[in-house]
């Protein structure tokens, strides 16, 4: 399952979605006719994806961690 926090269209069409989940947040590269998977990354377990855009040919990705204080 995942909770989709952004979304975001590069300029060549390609289609990216980041997602949240406790110790499961990767971005994915999506094929935007079927929905389907084509790639995906993990982020860190420790931390909680959110939003996301793109900058030329570069992702930016907001993440989010717990704090314990």
């Amino acid at each position: 399952m995942a909770f989709s926090e952004g979304l975001a269209f590069t300029d060549d069409g390609r289609l990216f979605e980041s997602t949240g989940r406790y110790g499961e947040s990767p971005v994915r590269l999506i094929d935007p006719v079927v929905g389907r998977v084509i790639q995906e990354r993990a982020l860190d377990p420790g931390d909680f994806g959110e939003g996301l855009t793109a900058v030329g040919d570069t992702l930016v990705q907001l993440t989010w961690r717990e704090s314990s204080v």
